[in-house]
C-alpha cells in the first residue's frame, strides 16, 4: 500500500511501462491498479534464479528496489539492470527499538520511497496512496439502519497491534453510531466476542469478505477505527477519516496514515510516556514484558467520548 504512489508517479511523469513484483499473497492490493502494466508474483518456495529466468525476457531498463533485502539485491544482479534502492535505515530503527534513541528522520516512508526516484526527475505528486476496487468486488449493505456507520477493524497481523477485546467492547458499546466489524479469517473468534456484547446496531463481517470487499465497506463508512495495520493504510488510500490505535509500534517509523496534500481528519489513540514503547518495528505475537500497557492503559470511556465527538463533526460536515 505504501509503495502505491510510485507506479502512479512513474507512469504519469515519465510515461514508463511499469511492472510490479510482489509475493502472491499481495496480488489483491495491485491487480486492479491501472498504473501497473504487468503484475509479477513470487511463487511460494521459488528461488531467485528461477524468478530471474522468468523476468529476463522483459529486457527491463531500470529496477526500483523498495525492499532492499538479500533476495531483491540478488535478483537485480542476476538481471544485470541498473537499480535504484530504497535506504531502509535499519540501524536507526534498531537504535529506536532497543535503546529508545530516535535517530530516524521526521519523514513519512512514502516521501523516502519517492527519494529513490530522484535521479529520474520523478517527484511526489502529493495525491496520497492508491487503492482500486473492481465493481464486481464491491460489497453492498442492504440494511438501512447501517447508514452513517463506523467501520471497526478487528485484526492486525501481530497481536501487539490489535485492540484487545476487553478494550473494544466497552468502547464500541458507548458509540452513538451503528458499527460494522471488519477482519480476516483469523479475527472471527475475537469479532464474535465483540459482536455478542454490543447492545447497539452491529454487523459482524469478519471472515466473510475478501480484501477488496472489506475495502469497499471502509469506502462507504463515515469513520474508520483501526490499529496500525494494512486495512488502516487502505482506509487512508480511500481518504477516510480515521481513529488510529497505536500499540507496540510507533508513528516515528514513518508508516502512519498518508493522505498527501488531502486534508482528512484523524484522531490518534496512544498511551504516552511508556519507556518500553516502541518494542518492535512491525509488531509481536505478545507483549515482551507481559503487561501490554500500550493497549490496556487508555480509558475506553474517555476514548468513546472523543470518538463520538469526532463522529458528530464528520456527519455534520
Amino acid at each position: 500500500m505504501l509503495t502505491s504512489p510510485i507506479p502512479r508517479a512513474l507512469k504519469k511523469q515519465i510515461q514508463a511501462e511499469v511492472h510490479f513484483l510482489t509475493k502472491d499473497s499481495f496480488q489483491s492490493l495491485l491487480k486492479d491498479n491501472p498504473y501497473v502494466d504487468k503484475l509479477w508474483l513470487l511463487k511460494k518456495g521459488e528461488t531467485v534464479l528461477s524468478l530471474s529466468n522468468r523476468l529476463k525476457g522483459e529486457d527491463f531498463d531500470i529496477i526500483i528496489d523498495l525492499h532492499k533485502n538479500l533476495r531483491s539485491i540478488s535478483l537485480s544482479k542476476l538481471l544485470g539492470v541498473p537499480s535504484y534502492r530504497f535506504e531502509k535505515l535499519n540501524l536507526e530503527k534498531w537504535l529506536f527499538v532497543k535503546c529508545k534513541w530516535n535517530r530516524l528522520p521526521d519523514t513519512h516512508i512514502v516521501d523516502r520511497y519517492m527519494d529513490t526516484l530522484s535521479s529520474l526527475n520523478v517527484v511526489n505528486d502529493k495525491k496520497g496512496l492508491d487503492f482500486f476496487i473492481a465493481e464486481d468486488q464491491k460489497y453492498t449493505i442492504q440494511d438501512s439502519s447501517f447508514d452513517n456507520y463506523v467501520a471497526f477493524v478487528v485484526g492486525a497481523a501481530h497481536r501487539t497491534k490489535q485492540v484487545p477485546v476487553s478494550q473494544a467492547i466497552p468502547l464500541l458499546n458507548r458509540l452513538s453510531a451503528p458499527i460494522i466489524l471488519i477482519g480476516g479469517p483469523d479475527d472471527v473468534d475475537r469479532a464474535n466476542q465483540i459482536a455478542e456484547e454490543i447492545s447497539g446496531p452491529v454487523l459482524n463481517l469478519a471472515g466473510e469478505l475478501s480484501i477488496q470487499e472489506s475495502a469497499s465497506v471502509l469506502e462507504k463508512a463515515r469513520l474508520v477505527m483501526a490499529p496500525d495495520t494494512g486495512m488502516m493504510h487502505i482506509a487512508a488510500a480511500l481518504k477516510k477519516p480515521l481513529v488510529l490505535f497505536w500499540g507496540s509500534t510507533s508513528k516515528e517509523f514513518g508508516m502512519y496514515p498518508y493522505y498527501g496534500r488531502n486534508e482528512v481528519p484523524i484522531r490518534e489513540i496512544k498511551v504516552n510516556g511508556l519507556p518500553c514503547r516502541p518494542c518492535t518495528k512491525y509488531g509481536k505475537a505478545k507483549c515482551p514484558r507481559g503487561h501490554f500497557k500500550c493497549m490496556l492503559q487508555w480509558d475506553p470511556m474517555e476514548v468513546a467520548e472523543e470518538v463520538n465527538s469526532f463522529y458528530k463533526e464528520i456527519v455534520k460536515n
